[in-house]
């Protein structure tokens, strides 16, 4: 009778060759991760910035903010008397707005001379600025207006609703700034939007 083989080798099962795997590398998938969000862009309309400014013409999409709304504030100096209180006024409001309190998406200081200047403000909702209107820092800004009397003047206007941006070859800024923008050959989400001429 032959002797039975019991070494360990002989019981193994045979083991499968690894086959070869036809998986990109990293760095092969990082260039195509490139190719792909260059694509997705240029789908979208990607505006193409040129020394600062857009190259063409787009839309603001404002859909990613529905409840957004557009505050404009504005402050004059009446009385030279009070220009001390409208100045710390002015910085006063700057600076707060440098914090980017929470809610704002976008804050633009604009003049209508040099004793009357605003403020153009985007806000995620007017609960967010309502918000704002509670804090320590509007509470002081309201003492200096209190304390500068009607020598310092304020106005403030709130838009609700759909909002529409066009740009053409300037800056980005407002809208433009904070959302997406869509080329003008696209429509934008926003309800209500006018396409602009072709």
């Amino acid at each position: 009778m032959a002797p039975h083989n019991k070494h360990p080798a002989a019981l193994k099962k045979p083991v499968a060759k690894p086959q070869p795997t036809t998986s990109m590398s990293v760095g092969s998938k990082k260039k195509q991760a490139v190719m792909d969000k260059q694509a997705a862009a240029k789908k979208r309309g990607k505006p193409r910035i040129v020394s600062g400014m857009l190259s063409g013409r787009f839309h603001a999409d404002t859909s990613e903010h529905p409840d957004g709304i557009v505050v404009l504030m504005g402050q004059r100096l009446n009385k030279i008397g009070a220009f001390l209180p409208f100045y710390r006024m002015s910085a006063m409001m700057g600076e707060n707005m440098a914090e980017q309190p929470s809610g704002l998406l976008r804050s633009e200081l604009f003049m209508f001379s040099l004793a009357h200047i605003g403020l153009r403000q985007f806000w995620d909702s007017i609960e967010s600025f309502s918000k704002w209107q509670e804090s320590e820092d509007f509470a002081a800004w309201e003492a200096l207006l209190q304390k500068a009397g009607d020598g310092v003047g304020v106005w403030c206007e709130i838009y609700k609703g759909s909002r529409e941006g066009i740009y053409i070859n300037v800056p980005p800024h407002g809208l433009a700034a904070f959302s997406p923008l869509l080329q003008a050959t696209q429509r934008p989400k926003s309800e209500g939007a006018v396409r602009p001429r072709q």
